[in-house]
């Protein structure tokens, strides 16, 4: 026996319509399930939407799952009821790097000071940190 799901995905914080999100059917390990022998899965419409066929049967999972947010797996007979699924942002540590430019080509830099933004990824966020660099013109 089969189900309809027409439900909405969005972004748990802003609540915002989330698009393109990963919705696939799987059992309760994970893996892919075939409906009628298809692999059926879908992605979430600009405003989020999604309708998705899914057998009633009780090792029956619906997957949802999103870059930056944290993926999350329910039984389909209770995906089934729900109207709306909040996806929840995932903090995630990265390592601490600088990016600098290369030497400045002969001629350009007459002694002064030049400014450069450089790009900073360290705890869990991004950072846009101005950095003055001083260049001197070897001859």
């Amino acid at each position: 026996m089969y189900a309809i799901i027409k439900a909405k995905i969005v972004n748990g914080h802003t609540g915002r319509p989330m698009e393109n999100v990963n919705i696939s059917i799987t059992d309760s390990t994970g893996n892919l399930l075939p409906i009628n022998g298809e692999t059926i899965g879908r992605t979430s419409n600009s405003d989020g939407s999604f309708i998705l066929p899914i057998a009633k049967e009780d090792d029956v999972f619906i997957t949802f799952s999103f870059v930056g947010f944290t993926p999350f797996t329910l039984p389909a007979a209770s995906a089934a009821k729900m109207k709306v699924f909040k996806m929840q942002s995932k903090n995630q540590e990265l390592p601490d790097t600088t990016v600098i430019s290369p030497k400045p080509k002969s001629g350009i830099s007459d002694n002064k000071p030049s400014k450069m933004w450089a790009y900073v990824l360290g705890g869990s966020a991004l950072f846009l940190t101005a950095a003055l660099i001083y260049t001197l013109n070897k001859k």
